[in-house]
């Protein structure tokens, strides 16, 4: 077994990698935490499209009743104004 080098130079690259071994930690769990809010993110942005999407069916229902319905209910209004006034202008 050859023996341990105990020079400067040695011990100074020794350092380095362990600085290396750090920073290669580091870097790892940076990712980890941009990768997990990249899928927290886009989670809540699949549930926020669902609830638009559930939105926009339930306005287009109430167009299309509004659409149908509105007309009739006005009408209805505008025969009873007419009757009124008629009978004031009688």
């Amino acid at each position: 077994m050859p023996a341990k080098s105990k020079s400067h130079e040695a011990a100074q690259k020794k350092i380095w990698r362990a600085e290396i071994k750090q920073h290669e930690q580091s870097l790892k769990k940076v990712n980890a935490d941009f990768v997990a809010e990249q899928r927290q993110r886009h989670k809540a942005l699949g549930i926020a499209q669902k609830a638009l999407a559930a939105e926009e069916r339930k306005f287009a229902r109430f167009t299309a009743r509004r659409a149908k319905i509105l007309p009739a209910t006005i009408r209805e209004i505008e025969t009873r104004i007419a009757i009124l006034r008629g009978r004031i202008d009688s």
